[in-house]
This record gives C-alpha cells, structure tokens and sequence, in this order.
C-alpha cells in the first residue's frame, strides 16, 4: 500500500492517504488492537539451512496468522507483543485513555499507536491537544521509542516527522529486562506542561516579532508608538497592581478596613483569613531573606504553586564499551529516581504598637520586612544545613539524603591540609568548577592557620570588595549554623550547591491581629511562609567529618 500502510484505524478526520477504518469515536486499547489490524502476536522460531543445519545465535521473527518472516535477530532479541505497547501505554497515562490512530507499517515490520492526552493547551488563541506516540519494530533494525507530540501520526512519513521533532523522547533497544525499561518512559510525560508553555512562548514571540516587522516595514511620517514591541505600557493586574499594593497596606493599618479595601484584596484571599503580600513587597522579603540567609544566594529557588513537586535525577548514569567488529554492543542504559519538594509552613508573630501604626512617618513595610527576614531567614538557614525533613525540610547535612561524607579527619577537633586537598578532589570535576567551602567560624579559624610545605598560608585573602575569599581557586562561607569543630561533626562542606533546591510556596500571606493585643495598646502581625528544600543529588556535594570519640 501507498504510504507504507498495511492496516490502521484513525477517528474522524480521514488521512491524506484515505486508508484505514474510520471510527467516530476514540475507542480503548482492546478495540483499538482489533481496529488498527495489530491483533496478532509474534513468534520466534529457529533458522535452518537447506540440509537441515541450524543457525545458532540468530532466529527469525514471524506473525502468527499469516507466518509472515518479519526479521531475522540474534536470541537477545525480545519481543514486544502489540498488545504489550497498548497494556504499556495504558498503564502510562492511567485510566480512561484512548487512542487516536494506530496501524502497521512495511508489512507489519513496524507498528505504532497514537494516543490522547488528558491535558489541553489554549496556544495563541487555539486549542492544541498533545499526543503520545508509541513506535515499536519487529524486525530487529530499530528502537522503541515513545514521544509527547502535536502531531497526528497516520503513516511513516508522519511518525517520522512526530519522532525527530519531539522535545520529550525516550527509546530503548529490545534486549534485556523491556517490562523495566518501559517504567522510565514514563519520564517522557513529566514536563509536558513545560514543553507546551515554551511552545506557546515560542509561538506567541514569533507572532509578536511578525507583527512588528510588518509594522516597521510601512511608510511613516509619524513616530511609531503602542506598537507591538511595547507592552510596558499595559497596567498591572492581580496581585502586582497599584490598587491591590494600596489597599493591602491600608488593611493593615486599619482596624476595620472599607469594603472597597476588602473588595479590592479578593484576589489576594488567603485559606486561613490573611491576605497574600503583594507582588513588589515579596521580591523585597526575598532581597530581605538572601540578605540574611547565605544558603539563598547558593540553592537553586524555584516556585512552586500547589502540591508536592517530582523532580527526576539520574540514579544512575550508563557507559561506552569498546566492541568487536559485528560484534554486539552491551546494554547501558541510564536508570532514573525521583525527589519529591512539598512545603513546611514556617510562620513568626509581629508586635507593633497602635501609636506607631497610626503614625504615617513609620514605614510599616520595612519594619515588617526586615523582622519578617531577620525571623525567618535564620529559621531556613538552620533548617537548609542541618534539618532532620520532619515537619520541616532536609538539610544538606543530613545523614540520609544529605552529602556524601568525602573525607574523615584524623582528628576529633582538627583537621590537616592534606584532608582539606583530599576533600577537594574527592568531588567529581564537572563539579568542582562551580563548588564552594561552607564552614563555620571555629573551622575557618582552624583553616586560617594551615600552611603548605613552604609555609605559605593556605588562607588567600580576597583583593576585591564584596568577594569572598577562596581556597584552591573556590570562594569560601561561612555559616553559624555550620558544626563546629568536635567528635563526629561535619564540619567542612564542599560542593555545588545548586543541586539543593529551595522550592517557595507562592504567596507569603499576612494577617492582622487587632484584638489579641489590644489590651498593651499592641498590634499584632501573623506572617507565614511555606517553604521545603533538599539535595538532589547528593554526590555533588561532599562533607569532612571529624572523627568520632571511641566508647571508654
């Protein structure tokens, strides 16, 4: 048949080629199997010369029903059944998954199955509804693969087209254990939300960009203005606006704010009666919180909006082998693990007194900001070293899911420059390059009088203002909530702390306390954050512990 088609299913719009059966609706995997004509199973059998001779190492894979020879593989070959692909994919994007088209293709030699999505995506006006395309082979001279595409696959030219242009793809080769390998496909759905969004802001700048030169490229006698390279000009909404700034601020100094104010904070409602900060004065309370919280400025911060987050990291990582000619290349594959970021409510109480309050010189802003920063940076930077991930997050000290211990001094309270080089290097390269020393001041003094064999300082000062000072050409820490130097403490970090995430719940939220107080002439200012934070991959960061006391 034209197109590469043997036999296939497709639901309403019928394909350029007009092959296939046309269904009205999107059927389940079991209708689907007998619709597209894969319902037939793949049988190996053994490979014999004319006299009878069998060929070892290879056989020769067959369709059931009609004894097709598909191809011809070595005994590592397995079979995925195409009842096995659906089951798969079934089991992929959960309950209730139907599937768009699926056939045969070269005479069964190859076979794919295309399946909806539950999620739909409003791109520049129009609805786009991404696909999961599932390609699998028969004849031994191709992967699995399974893609999260836009494009509707009805024959080769298009599955081609949805495989080599798919930003999330996963393949794998048919030998070993394929049930597991199939589990990590699954990671092939876990951006789908971040893939759209970029491609809706890909389209959406071309778009913008299209305009403009359009625009550009007339005849003017007039300067050009409200243009489409110049959206400044669009007021703010939400909570970012001038009003909801304005009527946040009067809430909080007034007992019994109007209903204009209370109108005007509906979008800022909180769940437990406060209202959520505006816009503006939460980038100030996290300039405010790096400024007192060094491990900020060093965590990678993402913001989260609701629920736990799954981050995927590599488990671990596969290899290159050296291999004969002809020969067969081992099975090396990356393996995969998730951490899950939730958010820990961490919350500080704020007096100020009513005469102040009705005070228009008091910068109420700043004041709560700085306490705000001053209270809850210490709390998160105590939690982001050496929290245990009850009830709060997990610091990078942990014994579980914290760093790897790098290095183990001699000493109970001491180290040596030697175990300071060893810590170095016991950090992988790619590392290393953006790594940094976090110590407390105990260590730092400690530090500071270790010398080389020439009796050189190994301390080397920074030149510049407002540079840290480095050791082995890596700047240098320091934290109070860092161990000092005793029996079994970690007492020197050494890493690239970017692989720590700090994940902020969007919207500090706070609440205004008018009663609790009144009788000292008080006001009191509930402020709450939620906030988690643990090391993702622990090898990029490595610790020196100092030796333990032995039992007498």
């Amino acid at each position: 048949m034209s197109a590469n088609v043997e036999t296939m299913f497709y639901t309403r719009e019928k394909p350029w080629h007009g092959l296939g059966t046309r269904v009205e609706e999107a059927p389940d995997s079991r209708e689907a199997l007998r619709l597209a004509g894969l319902d037939w199973r793949v049988v190996q059998k053994s490979i014999k010369t004319g006299d009878g001779f069998q060929i070892p190492g290879f056989k020769a894979n067959m369709r059931d029903t009609d004894n097709r020879v598909l191809g011809v593989v070595t005994d590592r070959y397995k079979v995925v059944q195409n009842e096995d692909a659906f089951a798969f994919t079934d089991k992929l994007l959960g309950e209730g998954v139907t599937y768009e088209t699926a056939g045969s293709l070269q005479d069964g030699r190859r076979t794919w199955l295309l399946a909806k999505l539950p999620q739909r995506y409003i791109i520049s006006g129009d609805e786009i509804t991404p696909y999961l395309v599932f390609m699998n082979t028969h004849d031994g001279t191709g992967a699995i693969k399974a893609a999260m595409t836009p494009v509707r696959v009805v024959c080769q030219n298009t599955l081609n087209l949805a495989l080599s242009t798919a930003r999330r793809s996963w393949s794998t080769n048919h030998i070993g254990d394929i049930a597991g390998k199939l589990e990590d496909a699954r990671y092939t759905l876990l951006y789908a939300d971040q893939y759209m969004s970029e491609l809706g802001k890909e389209i959406d700048r071309l778009e913008r960009q299209q305009a403009l030169d359009v625009e550009l490229s007339k005849p003017v006698n007039t300067p050009i203005t409200g243009k489409p390279a110049a959206p400044s000009g669009e007021e703010k909404a939400g909570r970012a606006s001038a009003e909801y700034r304005k009527s946040f601020w009067n809430a909080m100094r007034s007992k019994m704010p109007g209903h204009e104010i209370l109108n005007a904070l509906q979008i800022g409602t909180d769940s437990e009666g406060g209202y959520l900060v505006p816009d503006e004065f939460e980038r100030t309370l996290v300039e405010a919180l790096e400024e007192q919280n060094i491990f900020r400025t060093l965590a990678h911060v993402i913001q989260t909006s609701s629920g736990d987050r799954e981050i995927p990291v590599v488990a671990s990582k596969g290899t290159a082998s050296w291999v004969d000619e002809e020969g067969a290349i081992p099975e090396s594959d990356d393996s995969f693990s998730q951490v899950s970021i939730g958010a820990y409510k961490l919350g500080t109480m704020i007096k100020v007194s009513e005469e102040l309050i009705n005070d228009s010189v008091f910068d109420l802003e700043a004041y709560i900001s700085r306490e705000f920063a001053r209270r809850i940076g210490n709390k998160e930077e105590e939690a982001f070293f050496t929290g245990d991930g009850t009830g709060k997050p997990l610091g990078v000290l942990a014994a579980t899911g914290g760093a790897e211990i790098g290095v183990t001094a001699a000493a109970a309270a001491a180290f040596t420059a030697d175990e300071i080089f060893d810590l170095f290097y016991s950090l992988k390269a790619p590392y290393r390059k953006s790594a940094v020393f976090l110590m407390n001041d105990a260590s730092v003094k400690a530090l500071r009088k270790l010398k080389d064999s020439n009796g050189q300082y190994l301390w080397q000062p920074s030149l510049t203002a407002a540079t840290p000072d480095t050791l082995m050409g890596r700047p240098v820490y320091t934290s109070a909530f860092m161990p000092a130097l005793e029996a079994g403490a970690k007492s020197v970090l050494f890493g690239d702390l970017s692989y720590y995430w700090v994940a902020d719940r969007q919207g500090r939220s706070f609440r205004r306390l008018g009663e609790l107080f009144a009788p000292t002439g008080q006001v009191g200012f509930l402020a709450t954050q939620r906030v988690d934070g643990r090391l993702i991959l622990p090898e990029a960061v490595k610790v020196l512990q100092q030796k333990s006391t032995s039992a007498t």
